[in-house]
């Protein structure tokens, strides 16, 4: 497979070891272990396809971080029912009338 220059550049390696660095250190500390193996399997298949390690990295950052979707966001109310959340609502109220009441 024919590469482009731009991906023998030596600064251009760095930069992309950099970046794979950092993304395999945010998956560890997160514990996203099935990030990391597909993160390191898709870089092995296309280092195994194209010879060239900065395509292979950035092709493991592709599948791990899009298509994944190993760095989404989670909200905070994801396990919460609206049932259980409108009586933590109301009893919050209550206890700030009460609050109130004791003030005045």
């Amino acid at each position: 497979m024919k590469v482009p220059a731009i991906f023998k550049n030596k600064w251009v390696v760095y930069a992309i070891y950099a970046l794979a660095v950092l993304n395999v250190l945010g998956y560890v500390s997160t514990k996203s272990w099935e990030c990391l193996t597909l993160f390191a399997a898709s870089a092995y298949s296309v280092n195994c396809y194209a010879k060239n390690i900065v395509i292979a990295v950035l092709a493991g950052l592709f599948v791990s971080n899009f298509v994944f979707g190993c760095g989404r966001v989670r909200e905070n109310f994801e396990g919460m029912d609206v049932k259980k959340a409108m009586e933590t609502l109301k009893k919050e109220e209550e206890k700030k009338e009460k609050e109130d009441e004791k003030d005045e």
